[in-house]
């Protein structure tokens, strides 16, 4: 792959659209190793997004996704290939609904974020999650799950972007969702977001679901390894 770096850094300057350089993977990662990520294109909203990913292609440039990087190894030495990031695509909004809790989620916002949120409203579902350290994007890519509780369940539909830079929404059961895997790893499709349901019977008392929350995350620091 070759592309000319400053004219995409003066191409995003132009357009207004966020960027990181240099970005030392070494101190950044969650197992602290990797090389140094030249430039990550850090997209808000929509419209910028089909921007990037309009501009890669007509310039024939390669690039790659990359959400907490948690789950991610990724070489040393210096690489060129640019790195999207959707981490400013971090809003949970709630949705109309009154049969439970409806919210649309967007594909940067912490797994343990979101597992909070979900506590807070009084639902149960999600407090499994908490220790995830990645994001809903990746979470969804990979069909996180730990302690019982997984991140796909209450999903509804995901929002995504496809290869010819169509938004899309796909309905939970036109995915194949199975052990750490979902199509999504079947192709370049970026995921923007999804909308995920709660019906009232996962509704629980307070007492319940933090005494659920704390019995596991007292597992899983007796389980998991520090670094």
């Amino acid at each position: 792959m070759s592309y000319n770096l400053n004219d995409l850094h003066n191409w995003l300057e132009l357009n207004n659209i966020d960027y990181i350089n240099n970005f030392d993977l070494s101190k950044k990662s969650w197992i602290k190793s990797g090389g140094i990520i030249k430039i990550i294109v850090k997209p808000r909203n929509l419209i910028e997004i089909k921007k990037v990913l309009i501009y890669f292609e007509n310039k024939k440039i390669e690039h790659n996704i990359i959400g907490n990087i948690s789950n991610t190894i990724i070489r040393d030495g210096e690489i060129l290939t640019p790195f999207i990031n959707l981490g400013l695509i971090n809003k949970i909004k709630k949705l109309k609904n009154k049969e439970g809790l409806h919210i649309f989620v967007g594909a940067g916002v912490p797994i343990p974020v979101f597992s909070k949120f979900i506590m807070n409203q009084s639902y149960s579902g999600t407090e499994g999650l908490f220790g995830i350290p990645g994001s809903i994007g990746g979470g969804i890519y990979m069909n996180s799950s730990s302690f019982g509780d997984s991140l796909t369940k209450n999903i509804h539909k995901v929002l995504f972007i496809d290869g010819d830079q169509n938004l899309k929404v796909i309905k939970k059961k036109d995915i194949n969702f199975s052990w750490r895997f979902s199509d999504f790893q079947k192709n370049k499709y970026l995921i923007v977001g999804a909308y995920f349901y709660f019906s009232k019977n996962q509704i629980k008392s307070k007492k319940k679901i933090e005494d659920k929350f704390y019995k596991l995350l007292d597992l899983r620091k007796k389980l998991q390894e520090n670094q």
